[in-house]
């Protein structure tokens, strides 16, 4: 059984769902519906998350205790390229050297 909670997907886009900053919250309440379910297996019981949900799924069995597993595959890397590839050369030098006078430059940037 799979879902989209606040912020993601068709639940923002279709219903204006904003995301929650308490989104573990957000489990409990479809764990109730699924275990209702005759398909689904009260002592199976497991969470996956992907992408953004790789890193939510770990913050919600952390308070879920009724999850027998929890799958984490948050699919980053490390960002540190991408991100500079963005930024132009003399920042980037700048940066690379911790030359505060960059902080002017990255602030019109956020």
């Amino acid at each position: 059984m799979g879902f989209d909670g606040p912020g993601q997907f068709g639940v923002l886009r279709q219903r204006e769902v904003p995301f929650r900053p308490d989104w573990e919250a957000v489990l409990t309440p479809v764990l109730d519906f699924a275990l209702k379910r005759r398909e689904v297996d009260p002592e199976r019981r497991a969470l996956v998350g992907r992408s953004f949900r790789g890193y939510l799924a770990p913050r919600v069995a952390s308070l879920e205790h009724r999850l027998a597993a929890c799958v984490a595959n948050p699919g980053q890397f490390d960002l540190f390229d991408a991100a500079m590839s963005r930024v132009p050369q003399e920042a980037k030098e700048a940066l690379l050297r911790n030359d505060l006078a960059v902080d002017p430059l990255l602030q019109k940037m956020t």
